[in-house]
């Protein structure tokens, strides 16, 4: 079984959606968070590295709030070479079994992403 999801955005408001979304499954929050290959974590649990606790638990509207401000600062590369235009955006998922950034108490993830728009 898989409870795994991918959702790509260049609109900043559908973190907030995304999150309350994701945290529907975690409904105490996220008590940790961590990057791992350029994603951003939330972790339910912080016995796992690379895990960083929370000084306190972080509900999905904070949660949204620390990605907004972390992806602003994120080197995105080189906008890609494309026939039509890309625009600076940001995936929201997890993996298998509702697993993020290989761990089974991350459970969602963000990371900056070109997203690319075909003629």
């Amino acid at each position: 079984m898989s409870n795994s999801f991918r959702f790509d955005f260049t609109d900043d408001e559908k973190i907030e959606e995304m999150m309350a979304l994701a945290f529907r499954k975690q409904p105490k929050g996220a008590s940790g968070w961590g990057v791992v290959d350029g994603s951003l974590i939330f972790y339910w649990g912080t016995i796992e590295s690379p895990a960083v606790p929370f000084p306190v638990r972080v509900d999905s509207g904070a949660a949204a709030q620390i990605a907004t401000s972390w992806l602003a600062e994120q080197d995105y590369g080189r906008e890609p070479d494309t026939d039509g235009f890309a625009k600076r955006g940001f995936r929201i998922y997890n993996e298998a079994w509702g697993h993020a950034g290989g761990s089974y108490q991350g459970f969602v993830a963000v990371k900056p992403a070109w997203i690319v728009y075909g003629k």
